[in-house]
């Protein structure tokens, strides 16, 4: 690989850092492959206005310091304000980023030696509950809050990770019956719940009938965010044109509030989705989850709180990563403008998730 010292030495005047000699051989040995591979890319954010020079401080000094400051003012300035999903980025170099792989175990991922963008969770672990708004909104619209909680969900998937109350209601089947969270709306599944509570707590009585599915589902969401116990029970399903009559009334109200607020992340997702835009993932990478952009219950009490925090140690006491996805960015100018466009899309849609569950859920 060949480096045009005149345009690398323009950019490092504009930091006023040290330039290359012509002297010095511009082809580099595989030594400081990782350098070069980190000012290709720096050079190739600014070139794209993906960075702006003139927002850096005068502290940027390295390269390093161009893509931590460049790239945060931009990720900052699509994410600032969020209040219920934590997520950071950042940049790996080779070095760092062949490490976090072997933890990985991305053998059926391919990476070529670049630099990666990463996402991941802040750590914060910030948790919420849906109930009061679920209940709030059903006294008036029923329906509204699961469409636009099952809106949420389709967000997610192309945004960030959100801990929902069905994967704790899953995994506290799979530890308390025995079987999935699908299996208990089989009609033979009652006597196989039955032997398994009666192998956890034996002659308990009061604790069995404390655990049973009928008992704890409900914390979970069943029969509002979901139904599994009763197979012949639908949920309220509201219709995108009655959606729109609640968002277009005159009368300000919290449920025209989150009508309005749906409508906008219908419309972000579906211009995601059409662009094929998202945020990078985990796909093709063995990893368990530890931090997720947010973590929702249902209704907070012991038991809930328990399951996440069980749910939580057993990702971390296995193959448990903060990441939330990664991709190997591309060098040149017009593919870092064609990628940093998608990025753009793709926060978007986060953003405006991020603004649809502040207004169905409540701070824990």
């Amino acid at each position: 690989m060949q480096i045009n010292t005149n345009e690398l030495n323009a950019v490092l005047s504009a930091f006023h850092l040290p330039t290359i000699h012509s002297d010095i051989p511009r082809n580099p040995i595989i030594a400081a492959k990782t350098e070069v591979t980190l000012d290709e890319l720096a050079r190739s954010l600014v070139k794209s206005s993906v960075i702006d020079c003139e927002k850096l401080p005068e502290t940027v000094s390295t390269t390093n310091d161009l893509l931590l400051h460049g790239l945060a003012q931009w990720f900052q300035s699509r994410t600032k304000g969020f209040s219920r999903v934590d997520i950071e980025a950042g940049i790996w170099d080779t070095n760092t980023a062949e490490v976090k792989f072997d933890m990985f175990e991305t053998n059926e991922r391919e990476y070529n030696a670049g630099p990666v963008l990463h996402f991941s969770g802040t750590g914060d672990y910030s948790h919420f509950e849906l109930e009061t708004s679920a209940k709030k909104l059903e006294r008036v619209v029923p329906g509204l809050f699961l469409k636009a909680y099952r809106l949420v969900k389709q967000a997610s998937y192309i945004t960030t990770p959100i801990y929902f109350p069905e994967e704790s209601a899953n995994n506290i089947s799979y530890q308390t019956w025995d079987c999935d969270l699908y299996d208990l709306a089989d009609d033979d599944s009652t006597e196989h719940i039955h032997q398994a509570l009666e192998d956890r707590f034996g002659d308990a009585p009061e604790e069995m009938l404390q655990y049973s599915p009928a008992n704890i589902l409900p914390m979970f969401g069943e029969g509002v965010l979901f139904s599994y116990l009763d197979k012949k029970k639908k949920l309220p399903e509201l219709t995108d044109k009655k959606v729109r009559e609640i968002a277009n009334k005159n009368r300000k109200s919290y449920a025209r509030d989150v009508a309005q607020q749906l409508l906008v992340l219908k419309k972000s997702l579906s211009i995601a989705r059409k662009k094929k835009a998202c945020l990078p993932d985990l796909e093709g990478c063995y990893g368990d989850q530890v931090n997720h952009g947010c973590y929702l219950f249902y209704v907070s009490n012991d038991i809930t709180r328990h399951q996440i925090d069980n749910d939580i140690n057993d990702a971390m006491n296995g193959s448990g990563t903060d990441v939330h996805g990664w991709i190997e960015l591309p060098t040149s100018v017009s593919e870092i403008k064609q990628y940093f466009k998608q990025l753009d899309l793709a926060l978007t849609v986060l953003r405006d998730m991020d603004a649809l569950l502040k207004l169905i859920s409540e701070p824990y």
